[in-house]
């Protein structure tokens, strides 16, 4: 298994060389995998799935040009669980079927009121700014610098009964309490 410094160094990596013109993965394409690669550094409870061959849902909030960013994710292990993409629109009540929900700067979704619903349940909520996290969210990737670095909120992880790596949290901003 790779070290989390390892799978950060590789996003930063990657970035770098999107920005030199050597391969170009989009903001969100790097995001996608980022966030792929830190959900494997958080612990979900037991209860969050049906039995030990459910799948691990991500869903992406917002149209589907929002979710091909994260297909190349569909189908790959995570902990052990196959991973299935969906895409989440209108309804957020859907949300609840989630693992880790991904909320786009753009997306037309009330993030207050999905946050609201989900606060307690065992769901990831992924934004990309810092005041997606001062709103209750679990984890911010913020590009910066031409870099995509995360903020964890852990109180906001702690609720949802989520665990958090000891080395993820070394590697992240840490807002909502001390870890």
């Amino acid at each position: 298994m790779l070290s989390i410094g390892a799978i950060i160094a590789f996003a930063v990596f990657k970035t770098s060389l999107a920005n030199s013109g050597e391969l170009k993965p989009s903001d969100q394409e790097v995001k996608a995998a980022l966030l792929f690669r830190v959900a494997k550094f958080i612990e979900w409870p037991s209860s969050a799935f049906n039995d030990a061959h459910s799948p691990f849902v991500m869903c992406v909030v917002g149209d589907e040009s929002r979710v091909q960013p994260f297909e190349p994710i569909h189908g790959k292990a995570l902990n052990g669980r196959p991973v299935v993409v969906r895409r989440i629109t209108g309804d957020m009540l859907d949300l609840g079927q989630c693992h880790a929900a991904f909320f786009p700067d753009d997306s037309d979704a009330d993030v207050d009121y999905a946050l609201g619903k989900l606060q307690s349940a065992p769901v990831l909520t992924v934004g990309e700014n810092d005041a997606f996290v001062r709103r209750g969210g679990t984890l911010a990737l913020v590009t910066r610098d031409q870099r995509v670095q995360f903020t964890i909120h852990l109180a906001a992880s702690k609720r949802a009964q989520l665990k958090v790596s000891s080395q993820l949290l070394q590697l992240a901003n840490v807002v909502g309490e001390s870890p």
